[in-house]
């Protein structure tokens, strides 16, 4: 019976490894060194966010998102759950650039935390601000969303093969 209860126990965290790794510097010097293109790779968020944005009289549509009452006013949300996909669309040093949707700078920010070598979501930390296209939004809690990749990105390598001819004696 102890045997069972092992096995069980085995399967089910085996079970519930993850097949995402956080992205930081030391994952991203890895990519670069195999030549593995950061552009090419899907990145996910680690943790559900919200981006919240009040909307005045004239404001009639949204480009994404939902409308609610709160309060009295009409707020615009972005639900960005755990694991949405996302793809790096500009790359610097210290931050990247990730687009979660079509459209024109429809993307968020993530900077590199120099403490830990984590990237993390960029906002304006006295007033939890973010800009999302053309929009100034407030983001929700929480406030460290990091990054992750796909475990198995971690093992592309970039073969390439030629064949040797040889060189023959001149006479």
């Amino acid at each position: 019976m102890k045997y069972l209860l092992f096995i069980l126990i085995t399967f089910s965290l085996v079970g519930c490894t993850s097949d995402k790794v956080l992205f930081n510097v030391s994952t991203r010097n890895q990519l670069i060194g195999d030549d593995i293109e950061l552009q090419t790779l899907q990145f996910y968020t680690e943790k559900q966010f919200q981006l919240h944005r009040e909307l005045s009289n004239s404001d009639v549509s949204v480009k994404s998102g939902k409308i609610k009452q709160l309060n009295g006013k009409r707020v615009n949300i972005l639900n960005f759950y755990s694991l949405t996909p996302c793809l790096l669309k500009a790359d610097s040093t210290d931050t990247m650039n990730f687009a979660f949707e079509e459209g024109n700078d429809r993307t968020l920010k993530f900077y590199l935390n120099r403490k830990n070598g984590e990237y993390r979501l960029y906002y304006n930390p006295s007033n939890y601000e973010i800009k999302y296209g053309d929009e100034k939004f407030v983001l929700k809690a929480p406030y460290e969303v990091r990054l992750l990749i796909s475990r198995s990105s971690l093992n592309l390598t970039k073969i390439t093969k030629s064949t040797v001819k040889g060189i023959k004696i001149k006479n």
